[in-house]
């Protein structure tokens, strides 16, 4: 940048004043000064800091590149509406990131149990389900089981949504199918019930708590007992077996490898 008239402003005078701007834009910039839309704009502010390089004759361009210099550095507190728009922007991602996933393999027509039974994952999967069965041209769907069991209510929810719907609702042992897991991997369609190889499958009755009056714990044993006959009359229908005999097998946790209950009925298919 050139002086316009050399001989009236030396070049020490010149370093001086600009030097100056540069402290005097710091000074602004650590006090953190903001602009509204009410008060002065940023450029108009600043050129009037600079008014005093201006009368020594310091040229129109060293002031305005010094104002777009300051300005750039000087960051503006963001209005209402962009902070929500930044916090969607983010929160989009953050979905995306994991739904993708999840979508490739609702498309490959697989839902994954994984851990307790109860209403948060029945609800998962009896909306994926109902959604597979609207959208998609595919007739089956597999249902990874790796679960200690859970919520008896949960489990028939999710048995009631697998009838409900046109597809053929397979199942798969991973490594653990007890108490209502194993209810859900022998209530898949027959001949795609499947087991890995190690897997464990064990059976039982229904477990609760009772506390209150008499009337209280009458009335919730004979609810538990209920439970007790409606599965293990499914289990019987699941795996051909007697129900004299699921009942006793039932009576305390019945372990079985993917073998036994390969022969118990409960699996079609060994995963080797």
């Amino acid at each position: 940048m050139k002086l316009r008239d050399k001989n009236f402003l030396s070049r020490k005078s010149f370093q001086l004043a600009y030097f100056a701007s540069i402290i005097i834009c710091k000074v602004v910039l650590y006090a953190r000064i903001t602009f509204t839309n009410n008060f002065l704009n940023c450029t108009t502010f600043l050129r009037k800091i600079f008014w005093f390089a201006a009368t020594m004759n310091v040229t129109i361009e060293i002031n305005l590149y010094i104002v777009r210099m300051v300005s750039y550095k000087i960051r503006r507190v963001p209005s209402s509406d962009q902070l929500h728009a930044k916090t969607m922007s983010i929160k989009k991602r953050v979905v995306s990131q994991n739904f993708y996933p999840n979508f490739l393999n609702l498309n490959k027509q697989i839902l994954f149990l994984y851990g307790e039974v109860n209403d948060t994952i029945a609800d998962i999967i009896i909306k994926n389900v109902i959604y597979l069965n609207s959208s998609s041209k595919k007739q089956h769907l597999t249902l990874m089981i790796n679960s200690p069991g859970g919520s008896v209510t949960s489990g028939l929810a999710m048995y009631d949504s697998f009838n409900l719907v046109d597809l053929d609702v397979g199942t798969t042992c991973i490594a653990l199918a007890a108490s209502m897991g194993a209810f859900l991997l022998a209530s898949g369609f027959k001949g795609k019930r499947n087991g890995f190889n190690h897997c464990r499958i064990m059976i039982h009755q229904p477990l609760g708590g009772i506390v209150g009056s008499f009337n209280q714990v009458e009335n919730q044993a004979n609810e538990l007992l209920y439970y007790k006959l409606v599965l293990n009359s499914y289990l019987s229908s699941f795996s051909s077996q007697s129900t004299s005999k699921i009942m006793r097998d039932c009576d305390r946790d019945y372990f079985m490898s993917s073998k036994e209950a390969l022969d118990y009925g409960l699996i079609d298919n060994i995963l080797n």
